[in-house]
């Protein structure tokens, strides 16, 4: 964290069970509005909220596909769209309808993108072209 803070650079956050304490950290050394992503988001809607009230981005996987995991989908089809990012998160969270195949791959990752895209009812063109430039952005990357 010292290191990001120092340098500029953006955090990403991997946390299971535990965003109350990674967020007390975050905001103990001063990342509020910063770029911080909570990669392989599996929370709640409340803390989802927590994360983008302080303009931090969530990142989504295959997970959000699930059947299971309504709550997840349902703040999937909330959040705010410039703090969305997806990932593949390899090698065990293959999005449905290829949720067997392992390991995962970036290639997959359309299928997780089409299915926020019909959640969230907008063209999946769309949804594809506003987290590439929340990941351009998050990264710093010009081209």
């Amino acid at each position: 964290m010292e290191i990001a803070q120092a340098h500029d650079l953006p955090l990403v956050i991997h946390c299971r069970e535990a965003l109350d304490d990674a967020i007390e950290l975050l905001e103990n050394h001063g990342f509020k509005d910063k770029r911080v992503v909570v990669h392989c988001f599996s929370g709640t809607a409340e803390e989802a909220k927590r994360v983008a009230d302080h303009g931090w981005r969530i990142s989504f996987t295959g997970m959000v596909t699930f059947n299971k995991m309504v709550e997840l989908q349902k703040l999937a089809r909330e959040y705010p769209a410039d703090l969305m990012m997806l990932e593949t998160d390899s090698p065990y969270l293959s999005p449905v309808p290829i949720r067997h195949v392992r390991p995962n791959q970036p290639s997959h990752i359309v299928h997780t993108a089409r299915f926020l895209a019909q959640l969230r009812n907008v063209p999946l063109d769309e949804l594809a072209q506003q987290t590439l430039r929340n990941t351009r952005e998050f990264f710093g990357l010009d081209y």
